[in-house]
């Protein structure tokens, strides 16, 4: 669950928030080694640290987007990792990668004393 966090937490600082900064007039520049957690994941994680980066992330894409109009959502832009999309069009796309993740975490919490059974009774 734990590596579930740290993606969403690093796909949003790494790669979702700079690229919502593009709106606003902001230079991005994003390249393949910016996004490579694996060589952080390695690092270890602490999960509350990992869920608090994840908080304050979360809390500045949305003060980013109170600073948008209208217009603004539906600019089209080039970006780094999508192509051309409209920011109304990532930030949906980070909420959907952060529902597909957060399903993740809850089937793997919901099912965890099944999966923990089955392993004692095959060891």
């Amino acid at each position: 669950m734990a590596r579930h966090v740290f993606h969403m937490m690093y796909y949003e600082s790494k790669l979702a928030l700079p690229s919502m900064r593009q709106w606003l007039g902001e230079e991005v520049h994003l390249s393949e080694k910016d996004l490579q957690e694996e060589n952080d994941w390695h690092i270890g994680v602490d999960l509350v640290a990992t869920l608090e980066g994840f908080r304050k992330v979360r809390i500045e894409e949305i003060a980013l987007l109170e600073r948008c109009d209208e217009e603004t959502l539906e600019r089209s832009l080039d970006t780094w990792a999508w192509g051309e999309a409209t920011l109304r069009w990532l930030v949906t796309k980070t909420l959907q990668h952060t529902f597909e993740h957060t399903h993740d975490i809850l089937a793997i919490a919901l099912f965890w004393h099944f999966w923990a059974k089955r392993a004692e009774e095959n060891s």
